[in-house]
C-alpha cells in the first residue's frame, strides 16, 4: 500500500500560481509560476517556497531541498535485535533502551500488544491518545482523522503496536507493510507516563519485529524537511539517536516535491528552525545538508546535537 504523504502546510490561496499557504500562525508563499515573486507578495510571510525552478537560486539564500524525509534502518546485517544493540547506537542511548527495558520487563503491570492487522477497537484507543497528544501541541494538527477509515478498509496492510500499563494504554504506534520496508505511521504517547521512555521502546520493539519477519528496511517514518515549528526539533533528534538515518523521501518511492525554500524569520518556531536540504544543493543527492536558523547566540551543543554522520554539512543562518 502505498502512503499518501500531503505537501506540508497545504491550506492555500491559489492566484496566479503564487499560492498562500497557512498553518495556524504560520504564513508560507509558494511560487508555482515562471515569473519572481513580488515585492508586495512576500512582505507579510515567514517562509518563501519556489517550485518547479530551473535557475539555481542558492545564491539568494534559498536552500534546495526535497518536502519530505524518510527516517531508514537498513536491517541487512542485523540478525537479532542485539544486533542492533551493540553495533547501531552508541553507549548512551544503548543504556537508555535498556534502562526502560529492564523497568518494563521487571513490572508484570506492563504488557506489549502486538496486532498484524487492524483490530477496531484498539485502533479507538490509539485515535484516543493521539488526539490528546495533538491537542496539547502548540502547533498539531490531526492527520489521523482523515486516514482513520482508510486503516479499517485495509486491516492486512497495517500493524499495530501498543503498550498498557494496568490494562491502560500508554503509547502506541502504526505502521504500514510496504514491500520489504515496515514504516511507522502514526505515534502516540501518554506524555504523563515517566517510568519509562515510552517512544523508544515503541521504536524498539518496531526494529525487533522488523527484524524477526525479515523485512530489508524500518522506517520511523517521513517528516517535513523543517524542525521546530509543526514537527519537533525533539523528534528529529530521538529519530538520529535510534541509529536511523534520513534520505529525501522519492529515494524509496514515495511521493515529495523538490523545491527552493527562503526562511525569512523564526520567530512563530519553537526557539530555533532545522531545515534539511539536499548536500551541496544538488537534487540528484541522496545526502543531506543542515541549516539552523536562529535569532539569538547559539550554542555548541545545540549544534552538535544536530551534527551526524550523514549530514554533509551544518550552516548557521542568524536572522
Amino acid at each position: 500500500m502505498n502512503v499518501r504523504l500531503l505537501e506540508p502546510y497545504g491550506d492555500s490561496d491559489n492566484f496566479d500560481g503564487i499560492i498562500n499557504e497557512y498553518f495556524e500562525d504560520l504564513n508560507i508563499c509558494s511560487n508555482y509560476s515562471e515569473n519572481s515573486f513580488k515585492e508586495i507578495q512576500i512582505k507579510d510571510f515567514d517562509i518563501l517556497r519556489e517550485y518547479n525552478k530551473k535557475k539555481d537560486l542558492s545564491y539568494q539564500d534559498y536552500i534546495l531541498k526535497p518536502s519530505w524525509i524518510l527516517w531508514i534502518l537498513a536491517l541487512k546485517n542485523l540478525d537479532t535485535i542485539e544486533d542492533y544493540l551493540n553495533v547501531i547506537i552508541n553507549k548512551k542511548n544503548r543504556y537508555l533502551i535498556k534502562k526502560s527495558l529492564n523497568t518494563f520487563s521487571g513490572n508484570e503491570m506492563y504488557k506489549l500488544n502486538i496486532f498484524n492487522r487492524i483490530d477496531e477497537t484498539e485502533l479507538k484507543k490509539f485515535y484516543n491518545l493521539y488526539s490528546k497528544n495533538i491537542e496539547n501541541m502548540k502547533h498539531g494538527i490531526n492527520l489521523l482523522k482523515d486516514d482513520f477509515n482508510v486503516f479499517l478498509e485495509n486491516k492486512n496492510d497495517f500493524i499495530n503496536i501498543n503498550i498498557t500499563y494496568e490494562e491502560k494504554i500508554i503509547g502506541g504506534l502504526l505502521a504500514v507493510k510496504k514491500g520489504e520496508m515496515l514504516r511507522a505511521i502514526y505515534l502516540a504517547t501518554d506524555k504523563t507516563h515517566k517510568n519509562i521512555d515510552v517512544t523508544r521502546l515503541l521504536y524498539y520493539f518496531l526494529i525487533d519485529i522488523s527484524i524477526k519477519h525479515k523485512y530489508i528496511y524500518c522506517s520511523l517514518g517521513a517528516d517535513p524537511s523543517i524542525y521546530g515549528h509543526m514537527v519537533s526539533i525533539g523528534l528529529y533528534h530521538i529519530k538520529k539517536n535510534m541509529g536511523f538515518i534520513p534520505f529525501p523521501s522519492k529515494i524509496y518511492g514515495e511521493d515529495s516535491l523538490d523545491l527552493y525554500e527562503k526562511i525569512l524569520r523564526i520567530n512563530k518556531f519553537n526557539d530555533i528552525a532545522l531545515s534539511l536540504g539536499y548536500a551541496d544543493n544538488n537534487n540528484s543527492s541522496s545526502n543531506l545538508d543542515a541549516y539552523i536558523y536562529y535569532k539569538d547566540d547559539i550554542s555548541e551543543q545545540t549544534i552538535n546535537k544536530v551534527k551526524g554522520d550523514f549530514i554533509n554539512r551544518v550552516h548557521l543562518r542568524r536572522l
